[in-house]
């Protein structure tokens, strides 16, 4: 509609006599003095608002939809002019008979809507009564469904699911099975992306829209920590389950060798112990043991035995090694996570037995000794053989997480071929610290 005197859809014998009524109004009001004359001019002026015929006093004039933020299905409509509270109405055909309230008593000239797959008209109807000259008009297409499920890894224990298509709000279940027959729900979520925390070594999730359509196939991800067990490894002859450790509830610990009886040590005061009981090179639970409860535990390809962790903690710096060995110092220690010589650390200050995707179970965050410092985004990457030197084996780039805690001595690692700290290079700091080196012997170099 266009400002000045016009009605939206008169002609121009109509606008010359609507402009003599309204000389003729102004006209009677002086004559009869009716509150002076400013006063009269107002009351016409009030007048031609009424009828939509005032300079700057139109009725509302619509912009272009936006999808607001992009992907999430909800777009918002957006008007100039007119005279609040305004009001919309829906239909789905351009003459807008059938038409549905969606909102009232609007006070800007925005409002955010939801369309429905196939043809959304909206009309602005303002204070006054008047109407948009052409009405809001959003096309979905018809019978749009979600599509294109992806997970992207975060690097942090966590995936960003995303989709396309479909018509919010979304729910998302999940299921360890690819046939979602016990799923549970997981989210109900407004956009098409949502970050998940893989709780099994498979996880699949499935996306239902506002009209019942799903995703074609769900969503696939791979719990990677130490203890969830991935596809390769269950190939491989792994085995294991939450079972093997863990009650009815994930707070309760079991005897991973009579997973039927609670775990009578401190879980708390004496966390190794209990890591111990798997991690001392002797060999893992058996079927014997475990059975019905849980299965036996396998590691990769089938092992018996896991290595000797509790024997390298009479040794490594990490462990009990460290105030028995002299050639320990706090001069590449940073002095802001509060750690020292002597500190004997739990098998959880640097290992997360389930929320992790870092290899050898590392933490993606790490904490100060009074737990008053974080320092997050602590991701090892895999160095593939011959990055390093041509002849290097594949390696993992810890570079991040040690020097969480450690401040890398130059004089010591520069000359070291692929150790260089002076450089932003890959770093694999299992080269040298491990906690048992390669022919399995507990080492004092982690």
């Amino acid at each position: 509609m266009e400002k000045g005197f016009a009605l939206g859809r008169g002609n121009r014998s109509s606008i010359n006599l609507e402009l003599a009524l309204l000389i003729a109004l102004l006209v009677l009001t002086a004559v009869l003095g009716l509150s002076w004359m400013g006063s009269g001019i107002q009351n016409v002026y009030n007048i031609a608002s009424h009828f939509g015929i005032a300079g700057g006093v139109s009725g509302p004039v619509a912009g272009a939809p936006v999808e607001n933020p992009p992907g999430s299905g909800s777009y918002t409509l957006t008007w100039t002019g007119g005279t609040p509270p305004f009001a919309i109405t829906r239909s789905t055909l351009p003459d807008m008979s059938g038409a549905t309230p969606v909102a009232s008593g609007l006070p800007g000239m925005n409002y955010s809507v939801v369309p429905q797959p196939g043809e959304n008209d909206y009309q602005v109807i303002d204070g006054n009564g008047h109407q948009l000259p052409s009405i809001i008009t959003i096309t979905l297409p018809a019978g749009s469904t979600p599509s294109a499920g992806s997970g992207s890894d975060n690097g942090d224990g966590s995936y960003q699911l995303s989709w396309t298509g479909g018509r919010p709000p979304f729910q998302i279940i999940r299921d360890t099975d690819p046939a979602m027959t016990s799923p549970a729900i997981e989210a109900s979520v407004p956009s098409r992306n949502y970050t998940v925390q893989p709780t099994d070594p498979d996880n699949y999730y499935q996306v239902i829209d506002s009209g019942g359509n799903r995703l074609p196939q769900p969503i696939h991800i791979v719990g990677t920590s130490v203890h969830l067990l991935t596809a390769a490894d269950l190939s491989s002859g792994a085995q294991m389950s939450c079972q093997n450790c863990h009650g009815a509830a994930p707070s309760d610990f079991v005897d991973p060798h009579d997973p039927t009886s609670p775990w009578a040590g401190d879980i708390t005061g004496d966390q190794k112990s209990y890591c111990f009981s798997c991690h001392n090179g002797q060999r893992l639970p058996t079927a014997g043991e475990t059975l019905p409860a849980a299965p036996a535990v396998r590691g990769k390809s089938g092992a018996t035995t896991a290595p000797d962790i509790e024997a390298a903690n009479l040794v490594n710096v990490h462990g009990l090694g460290t105030a028995s060995d002299p050639g320990t110092t706090t001069a590449y220690l940073r002095p802001d996570m509060g750690y020292y010589v002597g500190d004997s650390m739990d098998c959880s200050t640097c290992h997360d037995s389930h929320d992790t995707s870092n290899t050898y179970g590392l933490r993606s965050s790490v904490v100060s000794a009074d737990g008053a410092k974080k320092v997050g985004g602590l991701l090892v990457y895999k160095i593939p053989a011959g990055t390093i030197t041509p002849t290097s084996p594949v390696g993992y780039d810890l570079r991040f997480f040690c020097s969480s805690c450690h401040l890398f001595d130059p004089a010591t690692h520069d000359p070291l071929a692929g150790t260089d700290t002076t450089q932003v290079g890959k770093t694999d700091c299992t080269s040298c610290h491990r906690h048992v080196d390669m022919h399995g012997t507990p080492s004092t170099g982690l």
